[in-house]
């Protein structure tokens, strides 16, 4: 089984340029966690990451202004990614090792075509082997 048989498909991002306010929004509307950061709507293309754990520590904790205050300025540009062709277990095992809820998935020139979360795994995968041991494992480090 590779990624895009699990993923969801043409997930909801963000601009860097968009404000922090708008991606909470965002995530609250699409009953998401983490948001994909895409350079342009155009290319789709990766650039970083904001998870609903950046709003609250880098945002709320630091009282920034969630209005004025960009995405670029908080997100998170190193990001662990699959492709859409790799096999599931690349993804359940790098999710597994960086204690992810969440991974994005990527065609051949780094574009977001998906995202594979915790949630995608509980309701596709199934009697994947190692998907018990895993989920006890990223639920007890969250």
């Amino acid at each position: 089984m590779n990624c895009s048989q699990v993923m969801t498909e043409n997930p909801v991002c963000c601009l860097p340029t968009d404000a922090v306010s708008h991606a909470a929004h965002l995530m609250r509307r699409s009953d998401v966690q983490v948001l994909p950061v895409v350079s342009n709507w155009h290319s789709n293309k990766l650039v970083g990451i904001i998870t609903d754990r950046d709003l609250a520590l880098r945002v709320v904790a630091e009282a920034l202004d969630a209005e004025t205050t960009s995405v670029a300025k908080v997100m998170t540009t190193v990001v662990m990614a699959c492709r859409a062709d790799d096999d599931l277990s690349s993804a359940i095992g790098a999710m597994e090792e960086d204690r992810l809820n969440c991974l994005p998935i990527l065609d051949d020139r780094d574009c977001v075509v998906g995202v594979v979360s915790q949630s995608d795994l509980d309701m596709r995968v199934g009697e994947v082997e190692r998907a018990p041991r895993m989920f006890g494992r990223i639920r007890r480090a969250a």
